[in-house]
């Protein structure tokens, strides 16, 4: 079972935010989404229960990331 607060959270403390689901636009922040956002789609998390996660819609996270449908 995935614990999306775990995740949430070891990615603001990496990122040195203090919450994931912080609305600034900053670039930091920015990144600690997306990067929430690529940790989840990997662990198959819908685009739906990523965005609700951190209060966004989905289309705004497949928007935010084309990149997480594109294969490394």
């Amino acid at each position: 079972m995935i614990n999306i607060k775990e995740i949430a959270d070891a990615v603001a403390l990496e990122f040195r935010i203090p919450d994931i689901r912080v609305r600034k636009r900053s670039q930091e922040n920015v990144n600690a989404r997306m990067t929430y956002s690529y940790i989840l789609r990997q662990l198959g998390c819908s685009y739906k229960e990523i965005g609700m996660s951190i209060g966004k819609d989905h289309s705004t996270i497949i928007y935010e990331n084309p990149e997480i449908g594109v294969p490394l």
